[in-house]
């Protein structure tokens, strides 16, 4: 396409945008990828303030990944806008690991299927078939726009039992073999939060195993029902991480189920998901699609509650301040108070002793007078 022709279509697209209702366009965007109204925005001046209105990113990032549902907070213009590139971001593709002969699952679009135990080996053996992401989940901006969280989040629906949880990124391995040491090709009958470092939500038990890389550092802490005891139940689970805090949650079909008792260590974590049934599938869901779970909604709550303990603490800081200074205030006085009253005492009992005190000066001077007229007779007969 030459010089001429582009202008062409941005003259078009002007005059276009100069007789339909700004409204109109904005409704015809909406059916637009983000891609696409980011170059609707470069075509003139007068298509940039129709895609750059304050509202229209909002309403565009609401429908697309929340529903329609409506969020009870605002945030800047750009912050919308980056939030809708980030999750458009999450579709591209990228790489799980089975574990298993080295094979690599590629998802690309809203959703990635796995299907375990899919060869004979598996059946043979009755291991579990476990997938995990090869590169460490990313933080989402729409949970990192709320005073600086930094949250990872994401769901897999799992047909059949199995387990739900992260592992960490780095094995420790050289490169060459690190691509082969995905969580499941060693782990065999083990699932997720039995190996190190990783920390798993089971179905069959409806606890949290974990394994931090130590012998003491492991175990399981209660948590929830089981879920998938059936080979036909299907359950949709999310797993979520705040790096920033250490904080492990989980949810269930789109229900919070709350926050890990236990603070988990800050490392760089990788989705990894264990199946425990014979025709068994999990489909993950990085962010790409909607959750199920309003993860905006729970991030904007959880920031004014550490606000409002901030907040709180330092009221009681400046209150256990002025409580301080008063103390001191007052233990100032008193020492105040009680020296001068110790001065006006010993002024009193000097008062009441002074006629005693000027007797007893006279005498001595008396005495002192009286021994140098004796020795000064004494000096003049000797001479």
């Amino acid at each position: 396409m030459d010089k001429e022709q582009i202008f062409g279509q941005a003259t078009v697209m002007d005059n276009g945008a100069n007789y339909l209702p700004v409204e109109l366009w904005r409704i015809c965007l909406g059916f637009l990828g983000v891609q696409d109204i980011c170059r609707f925005e470069m075509v003139s001046r007068c298509c940039k303030r129709i895609a750059g209105d304050k509202d229209f990113w909002k309403r565009y990032y609401c429908s697309a990944w929340r529903k329609n549902l409506h969020l009870p907070f605002t945030l800047p213009t750009p912050e919308w806008k980056a939030m809708c590139l980030d999750r458009r971001s999450h579709s591209q593709g990228h790489f799980l690991s089975t574990g298993f002969r080295g094979k690599r699952v590629r998802w690309g679009g809203p959703h990635v299927a796995y299907t375990g135990f899919e060869g004979t080996e598996e059946l043979v053996y009755r291991v579990r078939s476990s997938i995990r992401s090869e590169d460490p989940l990313v933080p989402l901006v729409s949970a990192s726009a709320f005073r600086g969280a930094c949250t990872v989040y994401y769901e897999a629906t799992i047909q059949g039992g199995g387990s739900v949880g992260i592992a960490a990124a780095d094995d420790g391995l050289h490169a060459f073999v690190r691509h082969r040491h995905r969580y499941g090709f060693l782990s065999r009958s083990r699932p997720v939060g039995s190996l190190p470092v990783s920390y798993g939500f089971h179905g069959g038990d409806g606890r949290i195993h974990f394994h931090e890389g130590s012998a003491g550092a492991t175990g399981s802490l209660a948590f929830d029902e089981p879920f998938g005891a059936a080979s036909d139940a299907t359950t949709l689970v999310g797993c979520g991480y705040d790096a920033a805090r250490g904080l492990l949650f989980f949810t269930r079909n789109g229900r919070l189920l709350g926050v890990c008792p236990r603070g988990i260590r800050c490392l760089g974590y990788c989705a990894a998901v264990s199946l425990t049934h014979p025709g068994g599938s999990a489909t993950f869901n990085f962010g790409s699609a909607p959750f199920a779970f309003d993860l905006e909604l729970f991030c904007a709550q959880r920031a004014r509650f550490l606000q409002n303990c901030e907040n709180n603490k330092n009221e009681n800081n400046d209150e256990n301040n002025d409580e301080n200074n008063d103390k001191n205030n007052d233990k100032n006085n008193r020492t105040e108070s009680g020296g001068r009253s110790h001065s006006r005492d010993y002024v009193v009992v000097l008062f009441k002793k002074l006629p005693a005190l000027l007797l007893v000066l006279g005498v001595l001077v008396m005495q002192y007078t009286s021994l140098f007229f004796v020795i000064y007779n004494s000096i003049a007969g000797l001479l």
